[in-house]
């Protein structure tokens, strides 16, 4: 094991640095190039790495974590604080920030995503089990999440959002594309979709809801303030509307 009981810099002539077996640093840990550890690492306070940081198991920082290039744990990663990847990053399973977490790239996660605060992706995001995240999200590209999807604030996605499960969404929901959710969807505030809305179960809007192109549901739709869908509204069981109903083309199903 190798162990240090304060601050570390690495910056020498060697590009990368190597450990076999676990790493623990009781204060701060700086890498100018590349990190790979085998087995665990844990920082006490903070830890940077110019390039590419991976390790073989699980990865803890009690402070913040940055990495300019990718980041890769194959099994849990956790951070106290925040967490921002410049391009990619990839966790084989959990992964846990309690501030915010910022990845430039992609983000793959095969199990549960956790953030507290905001959670930023500036392309895709795909989670294979679920995510939550207590504050607003942003994608700039798609959203995949194999089981339910939690976020507290807004949920912002660029292109397409697809949940095989539940979606709840405290605030507002915005998608550019498509939306498409297996079981039931539930925002508190409005929720907007540029293109089409597919809901296999039940659709709740609290405010208002509107749809740029067609919006399918199999089973109810209840919104409790206007609905407005540009094309074709289609609802297999009941649509409930307390105020105003505006569909551009064809209405069926009710």
């Amino acid at each position: 094991m190798f162990h240090l009981t304060s601050s570390f810099s690495y910056s020498a002539a060697l590009k990368t640095f190597c450990v076999t077996e676990s790493l623990t640093v009781t204060e701060s840990l700086t890498v100018t190039e590349s990190l790979t550890v085998t087995e665990s690492l844990t920082v006490t306070e903070s830890l940077t790495v110019t390039e590419s940081l991976t390790v073989t198991e699980s990865l803890t920082v009690t402070e913040s974590l940055t990495v300019t290039e990718s980041l890769t744990v194959t099994e849990s990663l956790t951070v106290t604080e925040s967490l921002t990847v410049t391009e990619s990053l990839t966790v084989t399973e959990s992964l846990t920030v309690t501030e915010s977490l910022t990845v430039t790239e992609s983000l793959t996660v095969t199990e549960s995503l956790t953030v507290t605060e905001s959670l930023t992706v500036t392309e895709s995001l795909t989670v294979t089990e679920s995510l939550t995240v207590t504050e607003s999200l942003t994608v700039t590209e798609s959203l995949t999440v194999t089981e339910s999807l939690t976020v507290t604030e807004s949920l912002t996605v660029t292109e397409s959002l697809t949940v095989t499960e539940s979606l709840t969404v405290t605030e507002s929901l915005t998608v550019t594309e498509s939306l498409t959710v297996t079981e039931s969807l539930t925002v508190t505030e409005s929720l907007t979709v540029t293109e089409s809305l597919t809901v296999t179960e039940s659709l709740t809007v609290t405010e208002s809801l509107t749809v740029t192109e067609s919006l399918t549901v199999t089973e109810s739709l209840t919104v409790t303030e206007s609905l407005t869908v540009t094309e074709s509204l289609t609802v297999t069981e009941s649509l409930i509307d307390n105020e105003s109903l505006t569909v551009t083309e064809s209405l069926s199903g009710i």
